[in-house]
């Protein structure tokens, strides 16, 4: 758990890639499946800026531990 949010902005963009991808395709299929994956990809995206802006790649150590061991 402690490495998938650290690194977090690796794997992240990734999944917002494709979860952009699957909402692309559910809109052409004129599905509205395609709001859920718009918004995941919307909800990473935010988190990704949020976590880069934050400077979570410094940061990041402290912050995890804090949030799940509850120092």
């Amino acid at each position: 758990m402690f490495s998938l949010v650290r690194f977090f902005p690796y794997w992240g963009l990734p999944v917002m890639i494709v979860c952009a991808e699957l909402a692309w395709y559910y809109h052409r299929k004129r599905d509205s499946t395609q709001y859920i994956f718009w918004g995941f990809a919307a909800v990473i995206t935010v988190l990704i800026v949020c976590w880069i802006g934050f400077r979570g790649d410094l940061y990041s150590d402290q912050w995890v531990r804090a949030a799940l061991y509850g120092g």
